[in-house]
């Protein structure tokens, strides 16, 4: 008889779903759902959503990995205390990467990452700084500065490079459901002459129906901690390379890691109590950027059958 042996696995916190929030997340899922002539359905191409979201980058991390030779000492990393590392919160906006069939080339879905700052002037001599130098402050987050920041940032970013072909057809703006998001919907950007451009909001607990929480963030962050920054207008600047700089192919298997978590959660009728699926994209889809996920026939047929 074969003895078990314990292994170490990591388990992470999801967010606790109401049984309303499961309906919401279920029915938002099997929205992306398109019938095929044969029969079988397949997620749609998203083509058409921005995902939007914000996230925390710190200067240092609190632990960090150094391979050093055995008679090398580490450099000493110090702050005044582990609870106030620098920070910087950032707002991102991407879509699927696609061909543009206009400018002949390909989009990378790369909109853009912009922090939430503002410029100061020093009210005081310090050993640090004379009276009066311009210094960057982190921007407390309201209602007001989050619209300001999608109106000044994102939509302008959306005009300028998204696929003409599919900006005609229309753009939606996927937001979580915080409360100081709701400011931005429909109306308000159409109030302020914004066409094309709308709002899709994803369930309530759902960070997984957004490609940055699914992934993409932690892709940022960690090509972002390999770079060497010292203070607050080095950290922006690092984040912003780290986002320019990471492959086109990240953000296009995020995508369909999101279409296949849609799946699961289908299967679980909206819960998130599913094991985080692993695809093996590289060794078994040949073009990534227009490969979209069938759908099990067993999980639609119990998805359209919850639904009835």
């Amino acid at each position: 008889m074969k003895e078990s042996k314990l292994k170490a696995k990591s388990n992470y916190v999801n967010p606790m779903l109401t049984e309303e929030n499961k309906e919401d997340r279920f029915r938002f899922a099997l929205n992306f759902l398109e019938p095929r002539s044969n029969g079988s359905h397949v997620f749609a191409n998203m083509h058409e959503y921005v995902h939007v979201d914000e996230k925390w980058f710190f200067l240092t991390k609190v632990k960090k990995k150094f391979y050093v030779y055995d008679d090398e000492e580490l450099a000493l990393r110090s702050v005044k205390n582990k609870k106030f590392i620098t920070k910087v919160m950032f707002l991102a906006a991407v879509a699927r990467p696609r061909y543009d069939f206009r400018l002949k080339r390909i989009f990378d879905g790369k909109l853009g990452i912009w922090p939430f700052v503002q410029e100061v002037a020093a009210q005081r001599t310090s050993k640090n700084q004379k009276k009066g130098t311009v210094e960057t402050k982190p921007r407390n987050v309201d209602a007001r500065v989050y619209f300001d920041m999608m109106l000044n940032n994102v939509v302008p970013a959306v005009q300028a490079k998204f696929p003409a072909r599919d900006f005609q057809r229309g753009v939606l703006l996927q937001q979580d459901n915080a409360s100081p998001h709701k400011i931005v919907s429909l109306d308000a950007l159409k109030d302020n002459g914004i066409e094309r451009i709308g709002v899709s909001n994803q369930p309530p607990n759902s960070p997984d129906f957004n490609v940055l929480d699914l992934g993409y963030f932690n892709s940022i962050q960690s090509l972002q901690h390999q770079k060497s920054t010292k203070t607050r207008e080095e950290l922006i600047g690092a984040v912003q390379s780290a986002f320019d700089e990471l492959p086109i192919s990240n953000l296009a298997k995020t995508f369909l890691t999101l279409q296949k978590v849609m799946e699961k959660s289908l299967e679980n009728h909206g819960g998130n109590n599913y094991k985080f699926p692993h695809m093996s994209k590289d060794a078994t889809i040949n073009d990534i950027l227009s490969y979209n996920v069938e759908c099990d026939p067993e999980v639609c047929a119990t998805a359209f059958g919850h639904l009835n």
